[in-house]
C-alpha cells in the first residue's frame, strides 16, 4: 500500500526494511514486495541494495530483484554479470533474467543468450525470450524462423509467452503472423496494439483495419490450428474439449 504514497519517507522505510537481517518468513515476504515497490517508485538509490538480493535463498525474491533492477534502468556491468551467472542455475525462471538483461542493454549476456537458443535442453519459452533479447541487443534476426514454429507449440502457455516475445521484438512484419496465431483474440489484439504505429493505417502491404476485421470475424479457417485428429473423435470427447482452457 505504500506504493500509493510516493516520497522520500516511503523510500527510506522500505530501504530500512531491505537492510533488516530478520529470518522471519513474514519479513522475507515483505522484503520481496518492497523490492517491487521501490522499482515502481523509481528509487535509484535502492539499486545497490536490491542487487544484494540476487544471492537470496528465496528464488522468487531473486527473480523480483532482477526484474526491479531492469525497471530501475540499471546499467552496472558487474550487476548485469551477476544476473548472467544466474542463467546457469535451472531452479530459476530464466525468462525473467533474460528479459531483464535485454531491458538493461546488457551486451555481456549475448554469448550466453546464443547458447540458450542453440541448447536443446533449453525450454521453448527460454529460447523465445533469448531470441527477442538477441535482436534487441544486436539487431540479429537469424533465429526468427524458430519463432514461427514456436507459435504452433502444443502448450498454450508457451504460445502466449511467444506473443510477449514478439511484442518485445516489436517488428511490424510479424503482424500477419500474429493475426493467425492459435491464441485467444485478446492476446493477438494486445500484441498488435503494442506493435502498430498508431498514427497510420497502412504500412507496406499491411492494412491495420483489415487485420482488426479479421480478429472480429475470427474465421477458423484463417487461424493456424494446433490440434488435429487423424481419426474423427467422438462427440463426447469433443464436448469435453469445449471446456478446456486451450483456445
Amino acid at each position: 500500500h505504500l506504493l500509493k504514497y510516493p516520497g522520500r519517507e516511503t523510500e527510506n522505510v522500505l530501504l530500512k526494511l531491505l537492510r533488516s537481517d530478520s529470518k522471519e518468513q513474514s519479513v522475507r515476504i515483505a522484503q520481496r514486495k518492497a523490492i517491487e515497490v521501490l522499482a515502481y517508485l523509481g528509487c535509484n538509490q535502492s539499486i545497490t541494495l536490491i542487487s544484494e538480493y540476487l544471492y537470496n535463498e528465496d528464488h522468487y525474491t531473486v527473480e523480483n530483484a532482477a526484474w526491479a533492477l531492469n525497471k530501475l534502468g540499471c546499467r552496472d556491468i558487474d550487476i548485469q554479470k551477476k544476473i548472467c551467472d544466474l542463467l546457469k542455475n535451472d531452479k530459476y525462471n530464466k525468462r525473467v533474467f533474460i528479459q531483464s538483461l535485454s531491458g538493461m542493454k546488457a551486451s555481456c549476456s549475448i554469448p550466453i543468450l546464443r547458447r540458450i537458443v542453440l541448447d536443446e535442453s533449453s525450454s521453448y519459452i527460454e529460447k523465445g525470450a533469448a531470441i527477442a533479447a538477441i535482436y534487441n541487443l544486436t539487431g540479429e534476426q537469424k533465429f526468427f524462423l524458430k519463432l514461427t514454429d514456436y507459435l504452433l507449440l502444443p502448450n498454450q502457455n508457451d504460445r502466449q509467452c511467444l506473443i510477449q516475445d514478439l511484442i518485445d521484438i516489436g517488428l511490424i512484419n510479424f503482424i500477419p503472423l500474429l493475426s493467425q496465431s492459435p491464441v485467444s483474440p485478446s492476446f493477438r489484439l494486445k500484441a498488435i496494439d503494442s506493435i502498430w504505429s498508431k498514427e497510420v493505417v497502412l504500412i507496406g502491404d499491411i492494412d491495420i483495419l483489415a487485420v482488426l476485421d479479421s480478429l472480429i470475424d475470427e474465421n477458423i479457417y484463417k487461424i493456424s490450428l494446433v490440434h488435429n485428429y487423424e481419426d474423427m473423435p467422438s462427440n463426447d470427447f469433443l464436448i469435453e474439449e469445449l471446456f478446456g482452457t486451450d483456445f
